[in-house]
């Protein structure tokens, strides 16, 4: 029971159930697989018929809690894991399983770290569910599937998600505590991080990956953005429907304390109301040649944004190329994301002294009597408000769309540094009430 770190070597093929039962203080753990042995694989073939291998059935023995058994102990938490589930719209919020799917397992309280090993490829569903205590995850290198709701209500904080991860399956981060997260290559699915209260960041930095449906609804604390491409994938894919390429499709449809409705045209009769996380400030695109209608429409929250400069697919370049119309329109909060200096070049950071405290707020003092003081690099708020806002229009830009920053009354400057543009429709800029200056050639 005094057992805090455990090793489990690589060469070990086998871990029987409740094998760890009893270790009520231990604090971290290092295992080749997950449950009762590596991950089972079934043989099968891909879209072209070609052979390959994909994760078998779960059970009971795919699930973390098989290691530390059903008895109960002094310190250990009640943990429920649900080793499939039959949610079958993409608007579940939680998981459903039958009766026989569901095991209950007692789990140490201090368990706040799991390091998987390489080798391992798949996470099965359910696999961490309900791990509250878990803080941090090892995710090993040739992972490449994470099942439904592996990590439901999981105290995981940071996943860097390896780049061979093909397949990220309906609700796998739902609830977790996780607060930012970098995605590098495959699908992330519907509800992926739904209600994720803690998320603060979300990097998704591959060239070909699809967003599902409301992968990011009821991150109430969401602040940054960086993604692709704006809704589900890149604007010209083949049957994308254009409720899909609005940014409120990654939100979602379903109401919920913390998010803001936000009505989205997706043309000229048809349109969605989507939750915005009102914590939303700022959402970077960087790899699409364009912004369809009505894709940020109503955002109102939005402060920043950034679009790109080209797409850039196995090696393929080709340049961004037009802003649709109503893109932007009724983006109250819309400033731009780049800041021009005042004629004296002041810094936007500059460095300042300060006292270093203690937790009580009191003064750190040297053996001398003196307060301790360090240099920090703060923002130069006086440089910030005195320089120029302005939206950035990528060089490459042909067309902007009728109504496409319409409403934008916060928006002081737009700034194209290009000469491609042949068409600005009617009304483009109608109500940018702070709006001096429309292009900068």
């Amino acid at each position: 029971s005094s057992l805090m770190v455990v090793y489990v070597p690589k060469n070990i093929t086998i871990i029987d159930e409740a094998a760890f039962d009893g270790c009520i203080r231990l604090v971290g753990i290092q295992i080749p697989f997950i449950g009762y042995s590596a991950y089972p694989m079934v043989d099968t073939t891909d879209k072209e018929g070609n052979p390959i291998k994909k994760p078998g059935d779960p059970s009971k023995k795919t699930l973390f809690g098989w290691i530390f058994g059903q008895t109960d102990h002094n310190l250990e938490a009640e943990v429920w894991q649900y080793d499939a589930t039959t949610n079958t719209s993409s608007t579940d919020t939680t998981p459903v399983a039958e009766e026989n799917h569901k095991f209950q397992f007692f789990i140490p309280e201090s368990l706040t770290s799991v390091y998987i090993t390489n080798g391992e490829t798949t996470i099965g569903h359910g696999a961490f569910m309900n791990v509250q205590s878990l803080g941090y995850i090892h995710f090993p290198n040739e992972l490449k599937y994470i099942g439904r709701f592996a990590f439901y209500r999981c105290g995981i904080s940071e996943a860097l998600i390896p780049d061979g991860v093909e397949t990220i399956e309906q609700g796998a981060f739902q609830e977790s505590n996780i607060r930012e997260i970098t995605l590098s290559n495959g699908e992330i699915g519907d509800m992926q991080f739904y209600g994720c209260d803690f998320l603060i960041k979300v990097t998704v930095t591959s060239e070909i990956v699809t967003i599902g449906y409301a992968a990011f609804g009821a991150c109430t604390s969401l602040r940054e953005l960086v993604i692709p491409f704006v809704g589900n994938n890149y604007n010209d894919t083949e049957g994308l429907t254009g409720e899909k390429k609005l940014l409120g499709y990654i939100f979602g449809s379903i109401q919920n304390e913390g998010s803001y409705e936000a009505v989205q045209y997706y043309d000229s009769q048809n349109k969605v109301s989507s939750y915005i996380p009102e914590s939303l400030e700022k959402v970077v695109v960087t790899n699409d040649t364009q912004i369809s209608y009505g894709a940020f429409m109503n955002c109102t929250n939005i402060k920043c944004i950034i679009l790109p400069k080209e797409r850039v697919i196995n090696e393929v370049h080709e340049d961004f190329h037009t802003i649709g119309d109503y893109a932007f329109a009724g983006c109250t909060s819309l400033i731009g994301a780049h800041y021009d200096t005042n004629e004296n070049h002041v810094a936007h950071f500059i460095t300042e002294e300060y006292i270093v405290t203690d937790n009580e707020g009191q003064p750190v003092l040297d053996d001398s009597g003196n307060p301790i003081t360090r240099i920090r690099i703060v923002e130069n708020t006086d440089a910030l408000n005195a320089a120029d806002r302005y939206m950035l229009i990528p060089s490459t830009t042909e067309s902007i769309g009728a109504y496409a920053f319409t409403g934008c009354i916060s928006l002081e400057k737009i700034k194209y540094l290009g000469s491609s543009i042949t068409r600005i429709e009617d009304y483009t800029f109608y109500g940018c009430s702070s709006l001096i200056i429309h292009m900068m050639l």
